[in-house]
């Protein structure tokens, strides 16, 4: 009950015009999700709209907690809890933010990370219903494409752990799920083969290496054979 009555405080508190009042209001919210999965089942319904808000915030440190606490909640694979009104939502705020979050900005890693905890914590079954919102893999996949250049290793790493988690996904799913992929599998190769020369550290070649030999497995031997 204690711990339901600070959660209740904390939203009201993120309900607030002041942005360092909503960021820590969210960092305390992040906590209490990561500790607590017990009250997911009741808390999230609760918390998942005014954390999509925050999504949109005008603030990064604002957008980045709020990415971070619905990563604590993929952690917990408490991420269908969202439903199917509210993660096709979600999805398309992530694929959103991509297009427009400035470099520099402070959301990218927590939204890239975000994007492959719910790659490999949902069934790939459940992105199905974000293109069946009229989102198309081939046009927002490219998007991650920057963050493989970025002059950040840290972005540069997460940016390539989403794609690796992407490609896992769809390599788990089964012939005739993955025609996204066909048309994209000739650059996302050229731009990992690439990455994983010119990274200086091993930590990233390696991460590069392994979202490249990820794109190979989840590919046809026909759509190889093409790029």
């Amino acid at each position: 009950a204690a711990a339901a009555r600070v959660a209740d405080a904390l939203l009201t508190m993120q309900a607030t015009r002041v942005w360092e009042v909503r960021h820590r209001a969210l960092l305390g919210l992040r906590r209490l999700l990561g500790a607590r999965a017990d009250l997911l089942p009741s808390l999230l319904p609760r918390a998942a709209p005014p954390l999509l808000d925050a999504l949109l915030d005008d603030d990064d440190d604002v957008r980045a907690a709020s990415a971070e606490c619905f990563a604590a909640v993929a952690a917990h694979g408490a991420a269908p809890l969202l439903g199917d009104a509210l993660l096709p939502r979600l999805l398309g705020l992530l694929w959103d933010a991509l297009r427009d979050v400035d470099e520099l900005s402070a959301a990218a890693v927590p939204v890239l990370d975000l994007l492959a905890a719910l790659a490999a914590a949902l069934p790939y079954a459940a992105f199905a219903a974000f293109t069946a919102g009229g989102g198309r893999f081939e046009a927002v996949v490219p998007r991650l494409w920057r963050f493989v250049h970025h002059p950040g290793a840290a972005v540069r790493a997460a940016a390539m752990g989403a794609l690796r988690a992407l490609l896992a996904a769809a390599a788990g799913a089964g012939d005739g799920r993955i025609a996204w992929l066909d048309a994209l599998l000739p650059s996302a190769l050229a731009l990992l083969l690439h990455a994983a020369v010119v990274e200086e550290t091993s930590e990233l070649q390696q991460a590069a290496l392994g979202a490249w030999a990820q794109a190979l497995a989840a590919s046809p031997a026909a759509a190889l054979a093409a790029a």
